[in-house]
């Protein structure tokens, strides 16, 4: 999921309305088992979670987040995007 997602991304200027629509779903579904994932991590106390955790911040400052935010919330965030996107794809 997580790497049709990125191929999707890295091709969206030539994605027609339904693959777009489609690459929109996956990452929603994507973004639902990130947060879950994450959650999870936060219940340990393994320096490794935590090193996962700061990375996942990163990466989602790096898609666009607000750096301020909890990390739940910039998955938020990132599903208002989404939907953003999709009400100004049909227009």
């Amino acid at each position: 999921l997580q790497e049709y997602c990125f191929r999707c991304a890295t091709n969206l200027a030539l994605l027609d309305k339904e693959r777009k629509l489609e690459y929109f779903e996956a990452l929603r579904k994507l973004i639902d088992k990130q947060k879950i994932f994450y959650t999870r991590l936060s219940l340990s106390d393994d320096p490794e979670a935590k090193m996962v955790i700061e990375n996942m911040k990163q990466s989602i400052v790096m898609l666009g987040a607000d750096p301020k935010l909890t990390i739940l919330d910039m998955f938020d965030d990132l599903l208002k995007k989404i939907t953003q996107f999709e009400t100004h794809l049909n227009k």
